[in-house]
């Protein structure tokens, strides 16, 4: 393959999570592979070299309950050495991007699924192979679709468990205020 080819990204139809995959793309990063639905913002993390640590940080749990409605993760590969574009030196690195709910152990584990996944991916996408890059991805969009499901599920729990405190609470007092107060 020359200098000049560029690969076009492949589009992943019906994923339940939004993604994008960016990696060596001619002589700079692109998006690789996105599912159909990934919106903008995702992409612009992707592109986003800096946010490499900047947002990788812990969701708490108040940034979880109070925070904004649409989170969106990355993880970074292991470098591997390029098979097809022998005129570039440099080593890829691939960036899964994803918009769902992870904590900080959640990033992880999906961060360890992507790297034991990430080889087949990438000779998926120098030849691409979209059955295989899709039998590459599916165990890394399970893992974020399962993880984002349980904190979605633990989300609502706290929710409802505070509304309940809180309905108790004034309850408590409407009875409570009338009998201190003759």
């Amino acid at each position: 393959m020359d200098k000049e080819a560029v690969h076009t990204k492949l589009v992943i139809a019906n994923s339940p999570i939004e993604f994008v995959v960016v990696g060596p793309k001619g002589p700079r990063d692109g998006v690789l592979v996105q599912s159909d639905n990934a919106k903008l913002d995702l992409i612009g993390l992707a592109a986003d070299q800096s946010t490499k640590e900047r947002r990788n940080h812990s969701q708490g749990l108040m940034r979880m309950l109070l925070g904004p409605s649409r989170f969106i993760n990355s993880v970074w590969s292991f470098p591997l050495d390029r098979r097809v574009e022998k005129w570039d030196t440099r080593k890829a690195k691939y960036r899964f991007c994803w918009a769902g709910l992870a904590s900080s152990l959640d990033k992880e584990q999906i961060d360890k699924t992507f790297d034991r996944y990430v080889a087949d991916l990438q000779s998926g996408i120098e030849r691409e192979d979209i059955e295989q890059i899709e039998w590459s991805l599916a165990p890394i969009i399970l893992e974020c679709t399962e993880r984002d499901a349980r904190r979605k599920a633990f989300r609502r729990f706290v929710l409802m468990y505070l509304c309940t405190l809180i309905a108790v609470f004034i309850i408590f007092f409407l009875i409570y205020l009338p009998i201190i107060r003759p």
